[in-house]
């Protein structure tokens, strides 16, 4: 029997079809995985002007609450491009409404009531060889949600209670308003401004005596739940920094306790032992120290190891409801300028001790009660984790985040 041979050239047909079709399926694969990579790219430019537009438009927002923050977020998204264009936001895609952090949800309720905007970027992008597979063009959006975040409830706060109503009245706003708020934020970025908003506040004493001049306002002292001078006491020396929330500015959680002083008693001598950590016995052992020991008659709070006048610390703004509790409005950041000793202090007297800083305020710098504070609220980043919880009472501690 012969046997049949199959010469190379017989072959040579075959092999140019499968080279052709490889051509057009390699080619096919380099196509979509162009297109792929312009629409992945196109698409997270897309996420990033959605980002920084909500930001901007909640920014936008805080400054002017309940008005629309449309036209702005609009300008800031046109200064970011997706897919090589400028992004065009429509009014419709700029929406103001309520963002709730216990369920992560945000409802478009409108400007008026708004503490969110929400952003929705939208683009149609030509697929350079979609088209040979009958696909010229992709719809793609993306949106992102921003919050105008407030301090709920805070760690480590100071239990002084400052009286609202005499803070509203220095400032010329409601503080528990948004308004209120950026008003405070405009006075103390300056030197007059915050002078202007300074708070001189005795301990709430149940009976003053005459002399020497009472305060212009008082302070509360807050015990939370026990209305113990030692609760007190612990708070000041930051005894109840345990990572638990203090004090909540939230629905029932705002009904505080307070202690009031006793003559010139309980009260004003454990404010300013323990602000300058200088209790009996074994009390203050853990504590920290807030203000520096008093040098002479200057009343002036210094950090220990600084010579910066002045100590940041977070306390209250409240509204008395009996003698021994009140509502809890708003927390706020205070720089306490000035804490007075009294004559029970060595080398000191009511009549001599001076605040300088009231004195460059323009107003009455001697002859205040024993545990007479002296500063000025101040606005400040909200803080989150370890007893610090963000919420939507509102707050001089905000600060404006992405939330989706």
């Amino acid at each position: 029997m012969r046997k049949r041979t199959v010469q190379p050239n017989q072959r040579r047909g075959a092999t140019i079809v499968l080279v052709a079709v490889l051509i057009v399926v390699v080619g096919g694969m380099a196509a979509f995985a162009v297109d792929l990579a312009r629409i992945y790219s196109g698409v997270n430019e897309m996420q990033t002007g959605a980002d920084a537009a909500a930001l901007a438009g909640a920014v936008r927002l805080k400054k002017n609450p309940g008005l629309s923050a449309v036209a702005n977020t609009q300008t800031f998204a046109a200064a970011n491009t997706a897919f090589g264009t400028a992004i065009a936001l429509a009014a419709g895609d700029v929406e103001g409404g309520f963002w709730d952090p216990a369920t992560s949800a945000f409802t478009a309720s409108g400007w008026p009531t708004a503490n969110a905007v929400r952003v929705t970027t939208r683009a149609t992008p030509t697929l350079a060889f979609g088209r040979l597979m009958n696909r010229p063009s992709v719809t793609a959006s993306r949106g992102a949600v921003a919050w105008i975040a407030n301090q709920a409830s805070r760690d480590c706060i100071k239990p002084f209670g400052l009286n609202l109503s005499y803070l509203n009245t220095l400032l010329g706003q409601n503080v528990t308003t948004q308004a209120g708020i950026n008003a405070l934020a405009t006075a103390a970025k300056t030197a007059g401004g915050q002078y202007g908003i300074t708070i001189v506040a005795g301990p709430n004493i149940n009976n003053p005596r005459g002399s020497p001049a009472t305060p212009p306002t008082t302070f509360l002292a807050l015990t939370g739940a026990s209305s113990s001078r030692k609760e007190y006491q612990n708070a000041i020396i930051g005894l109840n920094c345990d990572g638990t929330s203090d004090y909540s500015s939230n629905g029932t959680d705002s009904q505080i306790q307070t202690q009031p002083g006793q003559g010139n008693g309980d009260i004003p001598r454990t404010t300013v032992q323990a602000l300058e950590l200088n209790l009996p016995g074994n009390q203050g052992n853990g504590g920290v120290q807030t203000c520096a020991a008093q040098v002479g008659n200057d009343a002036t709070c210094y950090a220990v190891g600084s010579s910066v006048p002045g100590v940041t610390i977070t306390v209250a703004a409240v509204t008395q409801v009996s003698v021994n509790s009140a509502t809890l409005n708003i927390l706020m950041d205070f720089r306490l300028m000035c804490v007075f000793r009294g004559s029970s202090q060595p080398g000191s007297s009511r009549a001599q001790e001076s605040c300088p800083w009231l004195l460059a305020a323009g107003k009455p710098a001697t002859n205040y009660t024993q545990g007479t504070l002296v500063g000025f609220p101040m606005p400040s980043v909200a803080l989150s984790g370890s007893g610090n919880t963000l919420g939507n009472t509102l707050s001089t501690s905000q600060k404006v985040i992405l939330v989706r």
